[in-house]
């Protein structure tokens, strides 16, 4: 800590060793921007500390031809303070001035200028030959011009696309999680809602019933006991009659239609092979269809009312 800036006439500080790098990286302090800390005898320029700067363009440039450097770095070189000018503590508000050699008429501020600035003028120097080729003829070369011209300025402008890339996902992350909170309360407010509406509805049930149960008293429970008397089915002679016209006829009449049809098979079979037998047979179904209950049972049943 304790390091010190002098530039335009103005000095700023105490910083971090650490922020005098970033601010060396971000192009807020130039390689002719004197520094001082304690253990420096006297205001040295930025490019002679240890790790500030690499080599640079601008580093090479302000090295070969010191007279572009800036005016303001050449007076401050010039008055060579020495470690007895202590640096004095500055107010948050000078700190927070913006910091910067500007163009003057007397001179380009050469620190200024970076190496992807260079490389930015090298691709718009490109894409203007292009274009300008492209307007007499459309060649390969011109095109290639234009593209390479297009290519350099998207790579000497990569921190700022970069930059512009991750604020718009932010955006976009910020307003997706937005919407999946809309969403989401417009759930909670609609399952809120329903729960709400199946309360009342409930509630409005549970006051009826009680209502119904005090307006209609309970009635007494009726038992009836229904009994149902013996009906006669068939007759015997007619199930004999019908016996004797047809074997099993008269089966059927009682609603023995499996016995009716087994008697038939059986009486016709008899007749065939041997007349007695069959005459024997016949008899035996006419006196099985008398034989029998032709009256219903009683039943008797129990009707709650």
């Amino acid at each position: 800590e304790g390091w010190f800036i002098a530039r335009n006439r103005e000095q700023d500080g105490p910083f971090t060793a650490r922020r005098l790098r970033q601010m060396a990286s971000q192009g807020w302090l130039t390689p002719d921007d004197l520094v001082w800390h304690p253990t420096l005898p006297s205001w040295t320029p930025a490019r002679a500390i240890d790790g500030l700067f690499g080599t640079s363009w601008s580093r090479l440039l302000g090295a070969a031809i010191p007279g572009l450097r800036a005016p303001a770095a050449r007076a401050a070189v010039s008055a060579g303070p020495t470690a007895r000018d202590a640096p004095r503590r500055r107010s948050s508000r000078r700190r927070r001035k913006r910091r910067g050699a500007k163009a003057s008429a007397a001179g380009i501020a050469w620190p200024e200028v970076r190496p992807r600035h260079l490389i930015a003028m090298a691709g718009v120097l490109l894409a203007a030959l292009g274009v300008a080729f492209l307007t007499i003829a459309a060649s390969p070369l011109a095109r290639g011009l234009l593209v390479c011209g297009a290519v350099t300025m998207g790579a000497a402008f990569m921190p700022e696309i970069m930059r512009l890339a991750l604020r718009g996902a932010r955006l976009l992350e910020r307003m997706r999680h937005e919407a999946v909170e809309r969403r989401m309360r417009g759930l909670d407010e609609t399952t809120q809602r329903q729960q709400a509406e199946e309360e009342a509805r409930l509630r409005l049930a549970e006051q009826q019933r009680v209502a119904a149960s005090w307006a209609t008293p309970p009635q007494a429970e009726r038992v009836m006991v229904v009994r149902e008397p013996r009906v006669k089915r068939w007759n015997r002679w007619v199930a004999v009659l019908l016996s004797v016209v047809m074997p099993g006829l008269g089966q059927g009449y009682k609603g023995e239609v499996a016995a009716g049809i087994a008697w038939c098979v059986i009486v016709v079979a008899a007749y065939s092979i041997f007349t007695t037998l069959g005459v024997m047979l016949h008899a035996c179904c006419c006196i099985g269809a008398a034989t029998g209950d032709p009256w219903t049972e009683e039943r008797t049943s129990v009707v709650r009312v």
